[in-house]
């Protein structure tokens, strides 16, 4: 996931391991990239579906990105696919702020 859309990454769009400076202050370690997942469930309808939840955590942007949709001190995301008979059914992100939420159904992002 590249958040510059360029094709060449960044040393924003590393995945990082949130961590206390010893200054007390929080920040992102690229040094240790992290995904975290969680397995959880839902239900649509009658049915029970999977969720598989992915929190990834960048390091902060330039200050020239602050008021974009990727611009924050600390910028982090969850992904969710929500499946249906073992498949994606729908596709959640939102930034672990709470922010910019977006939902996909699975059949819009082809194969």
């Amino acid at each position: 996931m590249l958040r510059s859309g360029k094709s060449r990454r960044s040393e924003y769009d590393r995945i990082g391991t949130p961590v206390w400076t010893s200054e007390d202050k929080l920040d992102i370690d690229t040094r240790q990239p992290l995904i975290y997942t969680l397995l959880s469930f839902t239900r649509f309808g009658k049915e029970v579906l999977t969720q598989l939840n992915y929190i990834i955590w960048f390091p902060p942007g330039p200050r020239s990105m602050l008021w974009t949709s990727m611009g924050a001190a600390r910028w982090g995301e969850l992904s969710r696919d929500l499946g249906q008979n073992g498949e994606p059914l729908l596709y959640e992100t939102i930034h672990n702020c709470g922010c910019y939420y977006k939902l996909t159904h699975a059949a819009a992002q082809g194969p």
